[in-house]
């Protein structure tokens, strides 16, 4: 957060104005940046720390055991050769989950699937891997929506877009935003343990 308000320190002490048109357009995928960094380090984060606290399986909600367990799913849900599989392989598969409801749950991949574009519907997505309250981030829909197709664009070398010191303002302000609200939905998940089945 730091960074991105000294953003606009040097803003204000730039004389060129072809500099700051640069530095303009610079920081709105710098903003960006921040927000994914964020929502992963923070994801990542509470990932680990469920794996600390050594719960069983089968007392944690649906959600957060098919988020930890999804590559496994996707394997075999989604395998088209899983009709053909042999009676015995299938068992052993169904062995696996049945094990599995018996042990503590465990994050292997603290990988965070941003799809390298934490838009809405993304956000969307790991809102309910997560538990957390979707609808605390639906005011802020459009103005993320409005920060992705601005970074897009830019990152992308369109020259369209003309950023200024209002939008950048804008931008930080809803970085600020989008990281405190999801600050207080990982708060909530962990002090009312919503992880747990209700």
């Amino acid at each position: 957060e730091s960074e991105l308000t000294s953003l606009l320190k040097i803003l204000i002490c730039i004389r060129n104005e072809d500099d700051k048109k640069t530095l303009l357009n610079a920081s709105i995928p710098l903003i960006y940046a921040h927000w994914e960094g964020f929502v992963s380090s923070s994801l990542k984060i509470l990932m680990e720390t469920l794996n600390e606290k050594e719960l069983n399986c089968i007392d944690i909600h649906m959600n957060i055991l098919t988020s930890c367990y999804e590559i496994n799913l996707k394997e075999d849900l989604s395998n088209p050769t899983y009709e053909k599989e042999s009676f015995k392989k299938k068992c052993k598969k169904l062995e696996y989950f049945v094990n599995l409801l018996n042990s503590n749950l465990k994050f292997q991949n603290f990988k965070v699937d941003t799809k390298s574009n934490l838009n809405f519907s993304v956000l969307e997505i790991l809102c309910k891997k997560f538990n957390f309250n979707f609808k605390n981030f639906k005011d802020l829909g459009v103005k993320l929506e409005k920060l992705i197709k601005r970074r897009n664009g830019i990152a992308h070398g369109e020259n369209s877009f003309l950023i200024t010191k209002g939008d950048m303002e804008e931008s930080i302000k809803l970085y600020i935003d989008l990281s405190g609200l999801l600050k207080n939905e990982i708060e909530v998940f962990i002090n009312e343990y919503k992880y747990l089945k209700s």
